[in-house]
């Protein structure tokens, strides 16, 4: 399968989908309002889709600069980089996200949230965060009951990027029979 992400409309819920992209879900620059929901994100890494420059290559959910924006109640795993990343993007700062009920693993780390503002986690089966412990760092109820650790993290570098002109149409999609083909 192709392309380089599946992104949104802001307000648009994005609910049951499966990707399986070079990235899966990414939104940026001060999108909001966004609902991913009971979707299936697995195994983003296809070195045959184009790269994104931005650095979420082999990504599961990416939010750079996104705001309100709920990821709830998702299986996502196998991504070579990360499961969920929150950042802040181009001067756009992420705020008030909510990471919560899904079950990210398998990834080189599975949630990163570099802005302490980015968003709250909490109820999520999870095994490696930036912060330590995420989930106690910046829970969506109550008050944080660990300190932040320091721990950098580092974008992994994209593969080549593959010329989109010359990626072959996908089969038909029975769930949309009006998509152009």
């Amino acid at each position: 399968m192709g392309g380089a992400s599946t992104t949104a409309l802001p307000g648009t819920p994005l609910t049951r989908q499966q990707a399986n992209l070079l990235a899966g879900v990414l939104y940026r620059n001060y999108q909001q309002g966004t609902t991913v929901r009971e979707s299936t994100i697995v195994d983003n890494d296809n070195a045959d889709a184009p790269a994104i420059r931005e650095g979420f290559s082999g990504g599961g959910v990416g939010i750079a600069g996104g705001r309100d924006n709920v990821i709830a109640d998702n299986r996502i795993t196998g991504n070579d980089g990360v499961g969920v990343l929150i950042v802040s993007h181009q001067g756009y700062r992420a705020a008030k996200n909510t990471v919560t009920g899904n079950r990210i693993e398998g990834h080189d780390v599975d949630v990163v949230s570099v802005v302490r503002s980015a968003g709250c986690f909490s109820g999520n089966s999870i095994g490696t965060s930036i912060p330590d412990d995420i989930q106690r760092v910046v829970p969506c109820s109550g008050r944080a009951t660990v300190a932040p650790s320091r721990r950098p993290y580092t974008t992994p570098k994209a593969p080549p990027d593959v010329d989109y002109t010359k990626i072959p149409l996908p089969p038909k999609q029975p769930s949309m029979p009006r998509a152009a083909g």
